[in-house]
């Protein structure tokens, strides 16, 4: 139950040019806040920021924090034991990750072959379902290999899941979709 009793509280200052950080080679963009815990382990990631940290949610004190990771969307970001995000450059390449969010290790970084990605992601039995350009990019959770390319008729921008139903939004509609067949 909560008690109202606040154990700890931490802020955090803004990124700019004289911090360890580089923004010159990423696109000028970021997602919407994100906190989540996993395990012991507080990992947010704030657009002032522009970084991701993992705090002990017991000490408050620093397990890792990024100083390279730009991420333009997280992805699956309730469900997932991991936490997976899309980058891109201002080369437009597009990456996804996977990392560790215990530690900070990046498990893999893999490139999209130039398919962007055009909202959040899903994970659904092992697979990372991705937005695309009319489109669904289908990645390999433990590879991080594209293994499939599912061609829509609308423009995905976010998608969500649970065990019966698959639910596409696009700009002006939301798509429900059963997860059988």
């Amino acid at each position: 139950s909560i008690t109202g009793t606040i154990i700890w509280a931490k802020g955090f200052p803004r990124s700019n040019t004289n911090t360890p950080n580089t923004f010159f080679d990423e696109s000028s963009y970021s997602p919407s806040g994100f906190i989540r815990v996993y395990d012991d382990a507080v990992v947010s990631f704030m657009p002032d920021i522009q970084m991701f940290k993992a705090l002990n949610k017991n000490t408050s004190d620093y397990i890792w924090e990024t100083n390279f990771y730009r991420p333009k969307f997280i992805h699956d970001r309730e469900n997932a034991t991991y936490l997976f995000f899309s980058s891109e450059s201002a080369r437009n390449e597009t990456f996804i990750y996977k990392v560790n969010p215990k530690n900070g290790e990046t498990i893999w970084q893999k490139p999209t072959n130039g398919l962007a990605i055009t909202g959040e992601g899903v994970i659904f039995n092992k697979k990372l379902y991705l937005p695309s350009d009319k489109s669904l990019i289908v990645i390999d959770e433990d590879s991080g290999n594209i293994v499939e390319l599912i061609i829509l008729n609308i423009q995905p921008l976010k998608i969500r899941c649970s065990e019966e139903n698959f639910v596409i939004f696009s700009s002006y509609a939301a798509f429900i979709f059963d997860t059988k067949g």
